[in-house]
């Protein structure tokens, strides 16, 4: 059977991440009114630590993933990882397929509560000639943002490669988050501290539609665990630990080995 729900748990991926802000970020919330609120505030939780957001996160990844892979329609055929509308079918007939997301991102959050911190911007009005101060709060540099990110039935080498993307444009100053960047503002560095997969076996097979780069397609996923190694088709991650429960058996896949297989499956290695 081909899979492109979540009725079966073939495989859970869960990634710790971490997002370092090289320059002044935000993610703004609502407008500011009260006496003394900057105009533009950041989203905080309740007890004030600033927060991304995992649906920005979410867009962050899709957008970058669509302008990075070629020959990749960003509405039809992402909606493989990030769930939407797909039509498939042939001759015999089409269907619209709805599409859940294989990927969720939690909000990711300071470590501790941020004070406020602001600066004032002028915004032109080009027909009148002339400009109106506003102020925006932000979070200084070199805060750390927490979270993590999950994978449904998505192939753990479609996960690595996402992941790969991402984080090297990132790294690259290419992608940034949140608002005013072109004044500076976003510039982030991306690194992931843990990876687990959960397996209901030591040896998983499926069919699947879901991934980064099938188009649709139907991929055969053949999943084994021999000694300090996890082979998912021809890709192999390194296990540093493992342990088990009564619905799953939990592997930490070393995060170099995790980097690695990204980087040869988009080299196509």
């Amino acid at each position: 059977m081909v899979e492109v729900n979540f009725k079966t748990y073939y495989i859970l991926t869960k990634i710790w991440g971490k997002i370092t802000n090289k320059s002044p970020i935000r993610v703004g919330g609502t407008r500011g009114y009260g006496i003394g609120e900057p105009d533009l505030p950041i989203l905080r939780t309740p007890d004030r630590r600033a927060v991304i957001p995992g649906s920005t996160l979410k867009g962050v990844f899709r957008n970058s993933l669509a302008r990075y892979l070629k020959n990749v329609n960003p509405e039809s055929d992402l909606a493989f990882a990030f769930g939407g509308n797909r039509v498939i079918g042939g001759s015999k007939g089409k269907n619209n397929l709805a599409l859940g997301s294989a990927v969720i991102f939690s909000d990711f959050t300071t470590r501790q509560p941020i004070d406020v911190y602001e600066r004032t911007h002028i915004k032109i009005d080009l027909s009148k000639g002339s400009g109106r101060p506003f102020q925006v709060e932000y979070v200084p540099e070199n805060n750390e943002f927490e979270g993590t990110i999950i994978g449904r039935n998505l192939p753990l080498s479609d996960m690595s490669g996402m992941i790969y993307v991402v984080k090297n444009l990132m790294d690259l100053e290419v992608v940034r988050i949140g608002g005013f960047k072109s004044r500076g503002y976003g510039i982030v560095r991306f690194d992931v501290a843990k990876v687990e997969v959960y397996l209901p076996s030591n040896s998983v097979e499926f069919e699947t539609r879901l991934g980064i780069l099938s188009r649709g397609i139907t991929r055969k996923i053949s999943i084994k665990v021999e000694n300090n190694s996890l082979k998912e088709n021809e890709k192999s991650f390194t296990i540093i630990s493992s342990s088990s429960n009564e619905l799953f058996n939990k592997y930490e896949i070393n995060v170099d080995s995790f980097y690695n297989v990204g980087k040869t499956m988009l080299e196509g290695g």
